[in-house]
C-alpha cells in the first residue's frame, strides 16, 4: 500500500482551491497524483467527477491503472473519476456542441505527425510557388546542399510561426492584413510564414479535421461563447488535476483555467527545471512559475526521491545552485532553474536510493580527440563492458541529435550488440516506409525489373524473406530477378508453363522457386490489393508484412498520411505515393513514427537505449551514458556559436520571426530587433540546455558517466569544439564532492 511521504502527505491533505506541486526528478508524483484522485472521490456531488489531464497517450493507461489500486486499497467504492489527455479533452468539449463547434461527430484530428507532414507539403509548395526566394536568399551559394539546409530551417521558421499564431488565435487571414499594414521585413521571412500557415491550414481544413492546437483553440472559442455548457462542466469536473504542467502553452492553460474557473479547484503537478521544450513548442517553464507565484495558489515542493544514488543527487544538486548563484549571466541565474533540490527518501521507504557503494559518476573533463572515431567506439566498449558485469540492469546512451544517434546505433550493430532506439526517424520507421516503398512501385509497375529486385531487397532486409545460409545468396538471387526473361510467368504461370524458363537459362535452380515462392505469393497478393484505397492498400500489405505493435502502429500514420496526400492532391498515383515512402525511408521527410515508446516503453536488463536527450525525460536507467556534452550544445556565454543563427539572415530566424510577429500581434514585451530577438533567443537556448542536462544527470540510478570530444564530424566535415565551462565545474566538483546529499535549507526560488 502507498505510504506517502511527507511533501506527499502535505499534497494529499489537499482541501480545495489552487494547489501547484514542484516534483523533482523521482518524487513520485504519477503515485501522488493518483492517490489525491482517489482521495477525492468520496467527496464529489453525485453528478460529478474528478478530471485528471495529461498530455501523452501512453500515461493515461498508466494514470487509470494507479487510481484503481489506491482506489481499492483505500476501500473507495463511489465516486467516478475521468483520464483524459488534453486533446482527447477538447475533443469531447467540441463534440458538446458539435454545431455550434463547427465540427461534425467523428471528425479525424491530426496528430503531430500528419500536422508535420502537411507543414512540410505546404513549405514545399511555397517554394515552388516563389522561385526567386532562393536567389533573394542564397545569391551566388544556390545550390542543392543549400537548398536542403534552408528548407529545414524555413520548416522551422513555419512550424514555430503556426504554433505561436495559433496559441494567440490568430488565423492567417489576419495576420495576413497586419502584415500588409506593417510593411516588408528583412526577407519578408515573417510573411513567408504566415503564408505557409494559410497553405498548411488550408490543407488541414481540406482534410475535414483539426489539428492539436485547433482542437484546443476551439475548445476554448466554444467555452466563451456558450457559458451554459461551461457552467455544465464545472459541475461535471469540480476537481482538475493536471500532470506535466511545465509543459503547458497559453492556450491549454486558459482551457483549464475557464474550467475550473476563479473559485475552482484546480491542481497543477510539474517539475519547472524539466522543462526542455520552450526553444522549439509554444510551452514556457515561466508559466507554470507565474500560476505558483500567484497570490491565490498555494506551492508545495516534493524534494524527496528515490530514484537516484546520492552521489549523483549531489552532483544534480551543485548543477541547480551553481546555476541560480555563479552563473555568469544574471538572466540564465533567474530562468535556468528552481532553486529546489533532490533529497534521498527517509529509511524504510519502498523506494530507497541505491547505495553510494554501488554507485559511481565519471565525468571525461578533458575529452576524447574526435567524437566518431574515438567517442562513440569507447562508449559501446562500455556498454559492452557493463553489460557483462550487471546482465540484470538496464542501460542507455543520451545523444544530442539523432545523427549521433544513428552512428551509435550502427556501431551497436557491428558489435551485435542489443539496443532500442528512441530517435526521431528511427531505423523502424525508415525501414519500414522502405518496404512499403518497394511494394508500392512494384504495384505501380510490375513489369520492371528495378521494382521486382526493389522488393525482394526491402523483404530480405526487413527479414520478412529468410535466405539460406551462405555468402552472395542475395547478389546472386536479386541478379536472377534483374535479368529475368519473363516476368509474367513467375508471377501467374499458364497451364504448361515452367516458372524457371521465366529465369535466365543455367543459372537458376528449382530451390530457388522455393526460395522465391513466397515473395511472388506476396506479389500477386499486392497486386489484387492494389485497386484499394491507398491507406486500405497500406493496411493489407502491413497485415502481411509486419506482427509488433510498434510496427503495426507506425503503419497506421503512414496509410493515414497517404490517405490525407491523396485527398489533397487527387492527381497523386501510386508511384507518387510510392516516391513520398521512399523520401521518409531515405530520411528526406521527416517521420517520426510509432515506436515503443509510444506504446509504454520500458528499459529491458541488457539491451541497450540509445535515446535523444530529450526523449529520455520520464525514463531511468541504472547506467547513463551522457555523450557530446560540448560547449556548442551546452553553450554558456552570448559570444559564442549557437545552433539555429546565420549571417544571411543577420541572426536566428526562427526567433526572428517570432519576435516580429508577436510584436505585431500587440506584445509589448517582443523586439522586433533581428539582434534582441536572436541574444533573448540564445539566452533562452542557454538555460534550457542546463534543464536539458539536469535531466540528464537524474535519469541515471546507479552509474554516470559524461563525456565530450575535441572534433566532431558535421556534414562530412571535422569541426572543432570547445569544453563547456559547466561540465568542467562539475567534473571539479565531483572530484571533491562529499557523499552526503544532505543540501542546504532550501532558498527562495530563483524566478524569472
Amino acid at each position: 500500500m502507498f505510504q506517502p511521504r511527507e511533501a506527499q502527505s502535505r499534497v494529499l491533505d489537499y482541501q480545495g482551491g489552487f494547489l501547484a506541486v514542484s516534483a523533482v526528478p523521482g518524487s513520485g508524483k504519477t503515485v501522488t497524483l493518483a492517490a489525491l484522485a482517489a482521495r477525492l472521490l468520496p467527496e464529489l456531488p453525485d453528478d460529478g467527477a474528478v478530471l485528471v489531464v495529461t498530455y501523452m497517450n501512453s500515461a493515461v493507461d498508466n494514470l487509470r491503472h494507479r487510481i484503481d489500486m489506491q482506489r481499492r486499497a483505500g476501500g473507495v467504492q463511489q465516486g467516478r473519476y475521468e483520464v483524459r489527455t488534453l486533446h482527447s479533452l477538447a475533443r469531447d468539449i467540441l463534440l458538446q456542441q458539435p454545431g455550434l463547434a463547427g465540427v461534425v461527430s467523428g471528425f479525424p484530428v491530426l496528430d503531430e505527425r500528419l500536422s508535420g507532414e502537411l507543414r512540410d507539403r505546404a513549405t514545399e509548395l511555397w517554394l515552388q510557388r516563389h522561385p526567386d526566394f532562393w536567389a533573394d536568399l542564397l545569391g551566388e551559394e544556390d545550390g542543392a546542399s543549400q537548398r536542403r539546409f534552408w528548407q529545414q530551417r524555413l520548416l522551422e521558421i513555419a512550424g514555430a510561426a503556426i504554433k505561436l499564431a495559433k496559441n494567440r488565435r490568430w488565423r492567417p487571414r489576419d495576420l495576413l492584413a497586419r502584415l500588409e499594414e506593417a510593411g516588408r521585413f528583412h526577407l519578408d521571412l515573417p510573411r513567408l510564414a504566415a503564408e505557409i500557415y494559410a497553405l498548411y491550414q488550408s490543407f488541414v481544413e481540406n482534410s475535414g479535421g483539426l489539428d492539436f492546437d485547433d482542437l484546443v483553440w476551439r475548445a476554448v472559442d466554444l467555452l466563451e461563447y456558450d457559458p451554459d455548457l461551461l457552467e455544465r462542466l464545472r459541475r461535471r469536473w469540480p476537481y482538475i488535476l493536471e500532470d506535466e504542467a511545465q509543459d503547458s502553452v497559453p492556450l491549454q492553460e486558459e482551457l483549464l483555467g475557464r474550467l475550473a474557473g476563479p473559485q475552482g479547484n484546480w491542481v497543477r503537478v510539474g517539475d519547472p527545471n524539466q522543462a526542455i521544450t520552450s526553444t522549439f513548442t509554444a510551452a514556457h517553464p515561466r508559466f507554470f512559475r507565474a500560476f505558483m507565484q500567484r497570490e491565490d495558489v498555494q506551492t508545495i515542493t516534493m524534494e524527496e526521491t528515490g530514484r537516484c544514488a546520492p552521489p549523483i543527487m549531489v552532483l544534480a544538486n551543485h548543477l541547480v545552485e551553481w546555476t541560480c548563484r555563479q552563473h555568469p549571466l544574471p538572466e540564465v541565474r533567474r530562468r535556468a532553474f528552481r532553486l529546489q533540490y533532490l533529497r534521498p527518501v527517509p529509511p524504510g521507504d519502498a523506494q530507497a536510493n541505491p547505495p553510494t557503494e554501488e554507485s559511481r559518476v565519471a565525468i571525461r573533463a578533458r575529452g576524447y580527440e574526435h567524437r566518431e572515431r574515438q567517442e562513440l567506439p569507447r562508449l559501446v566498449e562500455l556498454l559492452e563492458s557493463y553489460r557483462r558485469r550487471f546482465p540484470q540492469r538496464t542501460l542507455a546512451v543520451l545523444v544530442p541529435t539523432n545523427e549521433v544517434g544513428y552512428r551509435l546505433v550502427e556501431l551497436l550493430r557491428e558489435r551485435d550488440i542489443p539496443h532500442d532506439e528512441l530517435l526521431e526517424s528511427s531505423a523502424q520507421a525508415r525501414g519500414l516506409a522502405g518496404t512499403l516503398a518497394a511494394l508500392l512501385a512494384f504495384a505501380a509497375e510490375p513489369l520492371s525489373r528495378e521494382a521486382l529486385e526493389a522488393s525482394f531487397r526491402a523483404l530480405v532486409e526487413q527479414e520478412w524473406l529468410v535466405l539460406p545460409p551462405g555468402q552472395g545468396q542475395r547478389e546472386r538471387l536479386a541478379l536472377l530477378l534483374r535479368s529475368r526473361l519473363a516476368p509474367e510467368v513467375l508471377l501467374y504461370p499458364q497451364e504448361g508453363q515452367e516458372p524457371l524458363q521465366a529465369l535466365p537459362a543455367g543459372r537458376a535452380r528449382p530451390q530457388d522457386l522455393e526460395i522465391l515462392d513466397p515473395m511472388f505469393a506476396l506479389l500477386r497478393r499486392t497486386l489484387q490489393a492494389a485497386p484499394l484505397p491507398i491507406d486500405q492498400f497500406v493496411l493489407v500489405l502491413a497485415a502481411e508484412l509486419f506482427g509488433r505493435p510498434a510496427d503495426l502502429a507506425t503503419v497506421q500514420q503512414v496509410a493515414a498520411y497517404l490517405r490525407l496526400l491523396a485527398q489533397q492532391e487527387p492527381t497523386l498515383r501510386l508511384p507518387d505515393l510510392a516516391g513520398e515512402l521512399q523520401r521518409i525511408a531515405q530520411g528526406r521527410r521527416r517521420f517520426i513514427g510509432l515506436s515503443e515508446d509510444d506504446l509504454g516503453f520500458e528499459p529491458q536488463a541488457g539491451r541497450v537505449t540509445v535515446a535523444t536527450q530529450h526523449r529520455a525525460k520520464g525514463l531511468e536507467w541504472d547506467l547513463v551514458c551522457l555523450a557530446g556534452i560540448d560547449r556548442y550544445w551546452v553553450p554558456h556565454d552570448l559570444e559564442q556559436a549557437f545552433q539555429g543563427s546565420y549571417e544571411q539572415v543577420g541572426g536566428n530566424p526562427t526567433a526572428i520571426v517570432q519576435a516580429q510577429l508577436r510584436a505585431l500581434m500587440g506584445d509589448a514585451a517582443a523586439s522586433a530587433d533581428p539582434v534582441e530577438a536572436t541574444r533573448e533567443a540564445n539566452l533562452e537556448t542557454i538555460a534550457e540546455r542546463l534543464r536539458l542536462l539536469y535531466v540528464g544527470l537524474t535519469r541515471a540510478r546507479r552509474h554516470l558517466y559524461v563525456s565530450w570530444s575535441r572534433v566532431v564530424e558535421v556534414y562530412g566535415r571535422d569541426r572543432e569544439q570547445e569544453p563547456t565551462p559547466v561540465l568542467l565545474e562539475l567534473a571539479r566538483f565531483n572530484r571533491t564532492a562529499p557523499a552526503d546529499p544532505a543540501p542546504p535549507a532550501a532558498s527562495a526560488p530563483a524566478e524569472g
